[in-house]
């Protein structure tokens, strides 16, 4: 199993430029993205305006199975795979998504070229998530289960100080 955590987070982008007197200058921009690194904010031209999430509660990691089933018959028998040779295994990842009933959501590439952009996403029913908002990541760091294909949410929440120290860097900035 492959966990691969993401983070919405602010992305500073600086353009320098040269004015008439040709003086130069930057110009900053700010753009909220997804990546699956922490980009850390402190250093941002407008820090106070544009924060980023400090905490990495479940980084991404990837975890092997202790024991394993293998169907290996056309009659229904199956093999007991040990941890060594799970581990040693080197099979291709597929994407896990939850729908409604299991069902495929097409897209248009692959309806219109399905040999060239084939779907070998493995594809679960969504009420096989029962019991998420009891699982160690919603106790301890308030994660829930937003859908689109498995995604888990947790807010941001400053602390008091935090809150008051970003008011004030924000008066800082000229708010």
């Amino acid at each position: 199993l492959s966990r691969n955590t993401e983070y919405c987070q602010w992305e500073e982008i600086a353009v320098t430029k040269k004015d008439a007197q040709n003086r130069t200058y930057t110009e900053y921009s700010y753009l909220k993205t997804w990546r699956h690194r922490r980009i850390v904010s402190t250093f941002f031209d407008q820090p106070a305006a544009h924060h980023n999430p400090q905490r990495d509660p479940f980084p991404s990691s990837k975890f092997a199975a202790d024991v394993a089933n293998a169907d290996i018959g056309e009659d229904g028998s199956t093999a007991v795979l040990s941890q060594e040779v799970i581990k040693n295994t080197r099979a291709p990842w597929r994407h896990v998504e939850w729908t409604l009933g299991a069902l495929p959501r097409k897209s248009w590439f692959s309806s219109m070229f399905p040999s060239w952009f084939p779907d070998r996403t493995r594809y679960e029913k969504i009420s096989e998530l029962e019991g998420a908002e009891s699982s160690i990541a919603a106790r301890t760091e308030d994660f829930v289960y937003v859908g689109q294909g498995g995604y888990f949410f947790s807010s941001y929440q400053a602390t008091l100080k935090g809150s008051m120290f970003k008011y004030f860097m924000q008066y800082l900035e000229g708010w």
